[in-house]
């Protein structure tokens, strides 16, 4: 992917450590990059000072209504789409929304000039490379602003259709050639509600038996009673405080609101990944596709921004509104902070690591690399700490999963093969 390859080229070419840059410099870069981004898009909606801030507020700090229960458990298992905690965990997710959002704002601004039509060619044509999801969802929202600028704005047509060119030629060439066979969506409406609500939390709604007694029985009316109720659930606990958007939600009713182009585009990508999400799967890594809904819900700080701004307007009220924000934001910043400042992860290392530890220096050169080629079927440590395993051995390590699926897996097989038969393997 194109996040790890920046990763790695940033190391070999500036000659950071991979822990310095992991943690320290590139997590800093993407939480700039992915405010940058919201913020530029939304100079396009206003010029309201208040609601941006609001919008940024929440971009950074919202948290899913269910952060609550981190008071008591650990509740990350079912936070699925949690926000915007849950996306540290991927980093490349945070960068290609942001990236996506200033494509957006790049699209909005062509009919200034034709710079813009390149630069949005250019950040929607690579993000399929840096995140698949972002990359479909920035394409749909592409095709539907292109229809838009045909219904409405005709002069600016041929720089949509340039920049659909521009956007279309780098996909190709960026991202085909190494995911072409890489997988695909199965449609499967609905399923994932149904695995989202048989999760053990939930266990106590006995959705799994209603849901089959209901489909023997052949009671339809019941049944979307049920995927209803999984639906509301999902989404209630995942906007979190962003269900403030229904102050709104009458904006979207004005004919005004879809004549504006900023207003479409933004519509258009909160609805995409979340009808994408509802009704398809992967064909691999089949619940993988909840990243589609980690735009949707994400990008739904931008109307939430816009309802809170409209509490601020009285001292009263925002001084309400503050206290509930605490209320509801505190439990998640709890948690994080006491499990992962306080509370640090202890690492331990079995006997049979530590004699593998100390073999290594022993017969590999200090300025040799130590390829790591796991194999469970004949019973070999599975190292995944890459930094614990060069820490303890003062050799750089590289790792190579036990398999790489879809379409590189010959390659990858005779790299291994060629590997082994070194002279140096161990």
């Amino acid at each position: 992917y194109f996040y790890d390859f920046l990763l790695s080229q940033f190391i070999y070419l500036f000659h950071f450590s991979a822990e310095d840059v992991v943690f320290r410099l590139f997590p800093f870069y993407i939480a700039v990059l992915y405010g940058l981004g919201f913020w530029l898009f939304s100079t396009t909606l206003t010029k309201n000072n208040i609601a941006i801030r609001c919008i940024l507020f929440l971009v950074y700090f919202a948290q899913t209504l269910s952060s609550v229960m981190l008071w008591t458990k650990d509740s990350r298992d079912y936070l699925l789409g949690s926000q915007p905690m849950g996306l540290i965990f991927d980093p490349s997710v945070v960068l290609s929304i942001g990236i996506f959002l200033a494509g957006l704002y790049c699209l909005v601004s062509i009919s200034r000039s034709w710079g813009y039509v390149v630069l949005a060619g250019l950040l929607i044509g690579l993000l399929a490379q840096i995140k698949v999801y972002a990359g479909v969802t920035a394409f749909v929202v592409l095709a539907v602003y292109v229809l838009f600028l045909l219904i409405r704005q005709r002069m600016f047509l041929l720089r949509g259709v340039f920049t659909v060119l521009i956007a279309g030629f780098l996909t190709v060439i960026t991202y085909l050639p190494n995911n072409l066979n890489a997988g695909h969506l199965v449609f499967m409406p609905f399923r994932f509600y149904s695995h989202f609500i048989e999760q053990p939390f939930f266990d106590q709604l006995h959705w799994g038996v209603r849901e089959h007694i209901f489909s023997m029985h052949h009671n339809t009316k019941r049944i979307v009673l049920l995927y209803l109720e999984a639906i509301g659930i999902f989404w209630i606990l995942h906007l979190g405080i962003k269900v403030i958007i229904v102050l709104n939600a009458k904006t979207v009713l004005r004919k005004t609101f879809w004549h504006n182009s900023s207003y479409v585009l933004l519509t258009t990508a909160i609805i995409v990944p979340a009808i994408i999400a509802t009704f398809f799967v992967q064909s691999v890594s089949v619940f993988n596709s909840i990243q589609f809904f980690w735009i949707s819900i994400t990008l739904f700080a931008i109307p939430a921004g816009f309802a809170l701004a409209r509490l601020y307007r009285h001292k009263l009220i925002a001084f309400i509104t503050s206290v509930v924000l605490f209320i509801l934001l505190f439990p998640a910043f709890r948690y994080y902070e006491t499990q992962y400042i306080f509370r640090p992860p202890a690492l331990l290392i079995s006997h049979q690591e530590q004699r593998v530890y100390q073999f290594i220096p022993q017969h590999v050169p200090k300025n040799a690399t130590l390829a790591v080629l796991p194999d469970k079927k004949k019973g070999h440590i599975n190292w995944y700490e890459m930094p614990v395993v060069s820490a303890m051995t003062g050799r750089f390590v590289f790792y190579e999963g036990e398999s790489t699926p879809y379409a590189l897996d010959a390659e990858y097989a005779k790299r291994k093969k060629l590997l082994t038969q070194q002279d140096g393997a161990i």
